[in-house]
């Protein structure tokens, strides 16, 4: 089942990731509620969900946005909020929100734009990294020499 999900392509991919994702989230402001705090946990799960869709487009301009326009929505959003069942907004509402969107949507965005880059060139890998030699050198030389000032300076 996990090998099929992996090689399912990228949309197959996100689909099961987004879900994983979302339960996890979910979860997560569950047990914020519980303690009493209220995060906006459809607002945070929307926008994690987005930010999956987005990361799976080949617009970058869409990508880098979807993070910061969910921001400002949620946070808006958390100013405005009068709702009768809720208290008024604390900070432990604005950090568990974003604390949900960031860990859970965010940064789980880029699993899946590694996904949609797709396979890379052969020898690309390598025109990534620059020469070992040249960085080796004059590492090499300041070590030996510093080594051999304080053997030197340092013997009694």
């Amino acid at each position: 089942v996990v090998s099929l999900w992996i090689f399912s392509g990228t949309w197959g991919f996100l689909a099961v990731f987004a879900g994983m994702a979302a339960v996890a989230q979910l979860e997560y402001y569950r047990m914020a509620l519980q303690n009493g705090i209220y995060p906006t946990w459809k607002l945070g799960t929307i926008g994690s969900l987005i930010m999956y869709a987005a990361a799976a487009s080949h617009r970058p301009a869409v990508r880098d946005a979807i993070f910061p326009l969910t921001g400002t929505i949620t946070i808006i959003y958390l100013l405005l909020r009068q709702e009768r069942k809720t208290p008024p907004t604390t900070m432990s509402d604005v950090s568990t929100t974003f604390m949900g969107i960031y860990y859970f949507g965010y940064m789980p965005s880029f699993w899946i734009r590694l996904r949609a880059l797709g396979p890379m060139a052969p020898g690309t890998l390598f025109s990534l990294f620059p020469r070992v030699s040249a960085l080796a050198g004059p590492l090499v030389h300041r070590v030996t020499t510093s080594g051999a000032d304080i053997f030197f300076f340092g013997a009694p």
